[in-house]
């Protein structure tokens, strides 16, 4: 992934950037971090379970189109799926960042599976609302469930193989036909 040195970058001016730009970027905290395209199985397994989240759930779910803003570490990522259970809240009506996803899902990539376990991960608990993460490998059948116990307590949960997944789904559900 490629830096666009914008030291200080305020969070308005990356949104303005960020709505005429060719390619996304996310933005941490002044800094504007240029996003790698996905591949064929990341691209299907994302697909994937915005359909299994659509089926699962009466919440609104969204694509990596819609942006997530994390107030607390002034950080903006598009998770390649989000549900949003409760009323959706904006960030200051801007209809195209969303404030408070219940559940929010990465694919996992080679080139960003380090960032998306730890540094995002710990963002990502950040919001009141979210209730669970859900890490989904691109290359293996594994997914890392992990929810929210009270305001500060996490637990995570591996699975592999064959498994019964929370919100009502299965891991042959989530990978069938992709590995």
């Amino acid at each position: 992934m490629a830096t666009q040195p914008r030291p200080g970058c305020s969070f308005n001016l990356y949104l303005e950037l960020e709505r005429s730009a060719e390619y996304r970027s996310e933005y941490r905290d002044g800094e504007i971090i240029a996003m790698s395209g996905g591949t064929r199985a990341h691209s299907r397994l994302s697909a994937r379970m915005i359909a299994l989240l659509t089926r699962t759930s009466n919440c609104e779910v969204f694509d990596s189109n819609m942006r997530l803003y994390i107030e607390l570490y002034n950080e903006c990522t598009y998770p390649d799926a989000m549900l949003i259970c409760d009323p959706v809240q904006f960030w200051r009506d801007q209809d195209d960042v969303v404030v408070n996803p219940s559940v929010v899902v990465e694919v996992l990539s080679p080139s960003t599976q380090k960032y998306d376990r730890t540094t995002k991960s710990v963002y990502y608990r950040s919001i009141p609302s979210l209730r669970h993460i859900v890490l989904v490998s691109a290359d293996s059948i594994a997914v890392e469930w992990s929810t929210r116990q009270d305001e500060s307590t996490w637990t995570i949960k591996q699975f592999v193989g064959e498994a019964n997944l929370p919100l009502g789904f299965e891991m042959g559900d989530v990978y069938q036909g992709i590995l």
